[in-house]
């Protein structure tokens, strides 16, 4: 029994050095353990309490329910993007691709370098047989993930599947 409080005592001090270590580098390295939540934006409560009823359609399911409580949010926040992503997810399981077009073309003028606004475009881009415009996003997706060959032959085959095997990523 003796034996095993000397262990336990060299592993704590170890934690206890291996969190200190890791506490002086985060400081050092200028990592702010407070964040300054000031630049967030602020919702109404009705905003909130329908936007966190439509999650809650979405996840059960309930894609009707789902849309028309992000569309109601819309209408409150018209310059929230990902209102407009959470509409073409939608708007994608639904197939209803020229809807998820406006929605995504809508977020990625908001947000350029958004890589998600972008993956989903070419998504209801490619149904539509609209190639060149799905390539573009996709390079861009690629260039952010160099060397992630799975990505890469997961949208070759989709793009070759939809009729444009010229225009695989590889």
């Amino acid at each position: 029994m003796k034996r095993r409080q000397p262990i336990r005592t060299a592993r704590t001090l170890l934690q206890s050095w291996v969190l200190a270590i890791f506490a002086a580098f985060m400081a050092l390295s200028g990592c702010k353990i407070g964040a300054d939540l000031s630049a967030l934006p602020t919702y109404t409560e009705d905003f909130q309490r329908t936007y966190f009823e439509a999650q809650n359609h979405c996840l059960k399911g309930d894609l009707d329910l789902a849309y028309t409580g992000f569309l109601s949010c819309l209408e409150l926040e018209p310059e929230e993007t990902a209102l407009r992503f959470d509409l073409a997810k939608i708007d994608l399981q639904r197939e209803r691709f020229e809807a998820a077009l406006v929605h995504l073309d809508a977020a990625c003028s908001s947000d350029k370098e958004n890589r998600w606004y972008r993956e989903y475009r070419a998504k209801a881009a490619l149904p539509l047989l609209l190639f060149e415009s799905a390539l573009e996003d996709l390079m861009f997706v690629q260039n952010q993930r160099p060397g992630d060959l799975e990505w890469t032959l997961e949208w070759s085959l989709m793009l070759a599947d939809e009729g444009a095997p010229q225009q695989a990523l590889l």
